[in-house]
């Protein structure tokens, strides 16, 4: 019975004990709790509030990424250009329609412009108030725009950029149009062959997107200028200020806050400056250097304390519940752990996959012989991983790169650098290819270099577009830009290793002439022939050949005595009379010919570019004083320099 009883009472002993201990845990989080239930409110207010300016930038972003689509894809239409191309009314018509099916599809763009590089309205496709479709504007109601701020503004931003006007109310006749409507103006400058031909201009009617901007399920929202002036406001009599002068203004409504609010906000956090939280929205509304406001609504707040009254006396349930059978529940622990585990080595490992599939890496061992490669790596290369492990990194490199390149990258890695620098190599299939690199050495346990990691990024399409802006279009030679950047570089390394560079200037002979009796497209056709034999003959790596201007080109090329250069040279200009290009008006042989300036020079400090370029141009005046078709050699006599 003693037993018995005692048994018992060790059963209620223990009962009670865990009941008191859970008593006592939920008495002090109720407590705690109550203590922190401000500081936790703001914390929450602060987190969601940070959340909402992420959707409401990407909101932002969103639909003004859309409008550059838009202009873009008006601005680099083959319609337009062929308009701008040749002005007549078949490719007006057809600039129009392009314009209209746009703003057809869009409601929200009022107005869809094509302004030339005067400033006149070139195409007007406008949405009419009470309308169902837009109406393409004729051509006698187009209107002179070019003292208006928007196309003088917009014509000067860079090319393939935007420009952004102020958020502000349209305005008809001098006078605010009523019902009122907000508005936004995007412009993009066109460029057809290189010549700036006027912007694309779209008025964007923003009353929905500013009322769904607005909708928040715990904050009140308001934009603002940066001198103060509201732009949107959840009351509707204090927006639009700077214009309805409605006595509403933050300096009005916030004077101890305004200062904080404009000049201290962040673009990427919000900053709570009471009793508004606020950040800064100038990076994507540029013109007016817009503020976002987000005030706390009272029932989202009262929202959350009841949350966490109730959180609170689910805690307490929830402990007094479980203090007795407490040790059953601590099992628990290891398996949730456990648990938690496995999904961030799940999380890891699906890092991991997304890197191999996105990322451009190879990894070698001491040799440089490759180990591992991403699968993003044989995508970019064509050779599946089996093809590439064991081989040497050279096997990708083209033909043209020099392969001492390798020794240099060895030697600075293997001094525990980074090297950083560019490959040009040749995929499975033979195609060219760019990569940037980042080559950094692996370090053992030992401190000592057990191999290399290389981390690239495809640049092929960045090498095209630099190699496009320095090609000539016609001839496919390198243009005048190039050549002045190129015989700067050719003359100090000629310099630094002590060689002789040679600068030929050619001239095709009577190309005026030419032009006159043959047409323009003729000559084009010549030049063109003439850059393409250029092109075959000068085909080693250091060999340059230029077009300089008209029917002027350049020949760059080193590793030759001055009697070679001059049996090189006179070796092209035989091979342009060789192409039978008939003449008539030229000279007696009755084809194409050309004259050639040659100069001969071991630079040395002191030798300059104009000196050389002048020299060249000298030579070449006496080829044709001479009597044409013939090189003229000079030699550059280091001395005198």
């Amino acid at each position: 019975m003693r037993s018995l009883f005692s048994r018992f009472s060790y059963r209620f002993y223990f009962i009670f004990l865990f009941l008191g201990f859970g008593g006592l845990i939920a008495l002090l989080t109720s407590l705690i709790n109550y203590n922190l239930d401000v500081r936790s409110i703001q914390r929450e207010l602060a987190d969601k509030a940070n959340q909402e300016l992420l959707r409401k930038r990407q909101e932002l972003s969103s639909f003004t990424s859309l409008l550059e689509r838009t202009v873009f894809s008006l601005r680099s239409s083959k319609a337009l250009r062929e308009y701008i191309r040749q002005p007549n009314e078949t490719n007006r018509s057809i600039a129009n329609q392009l314009f209209y099916s746009v703003s057809n599809t869009n409601p929200s763009l009022m107005q869809v412009r094509y302004l030339d590089s005067k400033g006149m309205e070139s195409i007007r496709v406008d949405w009419i108030a009470g309308k169902q479709t837009p109406d393409i504007i004729t051509a006698e109601d187009l209107q002179d725009k070019s003292r208006r701020y928007y196309f003088l503004e917009s014509a000067q931003v860079p090319v393939n950029s935007f420009w952004y006007s102020r958020l502000d109310l349209n305005v008809e006749r001098k006078k605010i149009e009523i019902p009122y409507k907000p508005v936004l103006r995007i412009a993009s400058p066109v460029y057809v062959d290189q010549q700036f031909s006027g912007v694309v201009l779209v008025n964007v009617h923003m009353k929905e997107f500013l009322e769904n901007f607005k909708e928040s399920a715990t904050f009140n929202i308001a934009l603002v200028d940066h001198d103060g002036q509201y732009l949107t406001h959840y009351q509707a009599d204090s927006s639009w200020s700077r214009y309805l002068q409605t006595g509403h203004t933050l300096q009005d409504d916030y004077p101890n806050a305004v200062t904080s609010i404009l000049h201290g906000t962040p673009d990427s956090t919000v900053e709570f400056v009471d009793p508004v939280y606020a950040a800064s929205l100038g990076d994507l509304l540029v013109k007016d250097r817009a503020h976002l406001l987000l005030f706390p609504k009272i029932q989202a707040i009262l929202g959350m304390k009841a949350e966490r009254r109730k959180a609170m006396f689910m805690v307490i349930g929830i402990i007094l519940l479980l203090s007795v059978p407490l040790s059953i529940a601590i099992s628990r622990i290891p398996t949730k752990l456990n648990e938690k585990i496995s999904r961030q080595n799940k999380k890891l490992q699906e890092y991991v996959n997304i890197i191999d599939q996105n990322v451009v890496t190879a990894t070698t061992d001491i040799t440089g012989t490759m180990v591992d490669v991403s699968t993003a790596f044989s995508r970019v290369t064509g050779y599946s991983k089996d093809e590439v492990i064991g081989q040497d990194p050279g096997m990708l490199r083209h033909p043209e790169v020099d392969a001492v390149r390798k020794n240099v990258i060895v030697q600075k890695i293997q001094a525990e650098q980074v090297w950083k620098g560019e490959f040009y190599n040749i995929t499975k299939t033979g195609d060219a290819y760019w990569l940037e690199a980042i080559i950094f050495p692996k370090i053992d346990k030992a401190k000592e270099i057990a191999g290399y990691t290389a981390i690239y990024q495809d640049i092929t399409d960045k090498k095209r577009i630099e190699q496009l802006s320095i090609t000539d279009a016609l001839t496919g030679l390198y243009n005048r830009r190039f050549f002045d950047e190129t015989i700067k570089k050719e003359m100090a390394r000629a310099m630094r290793d002590d060689k002789q560079l040679a600068f030929a200037m050619l001239d095709i002979d009577y190309f005026k002439q030419y032009n006159d009796h043959y047409g323009h497209q003729k000559g084009d056709e010549v030049l063109s022939a003439i850059g393409q034999l250029l092109q075959q003959t000068l085909s080693r790596s250091s060999d340059f050949c230029f077009r300089l201007g008209g029917e002027e080109f350049g020949l760059l090329f080193s590793g030759l005595s001055s009697e070679e250069a001059l049996a090189f040279t006179e070796n092209v200009r035989v091979r342009i009379a060789g192409l039978a290009i008939e003449h008539q008006w030229g000279c007696e042989e009755k084809v194409i010919t050309a004259s050639f300036g040659l100069l001969s020079i071991t630079p040395a400090p002191g030798t300059t570019v104009d000196t050389v370029y002048q020299r060249a141009d000298q030579a070449l005046y006496r080829a044709k004083s001479d009597g044409r078709n013939r090189v003229f050699s000079d030699l550059l006599d280091q001395q005198a320099v």
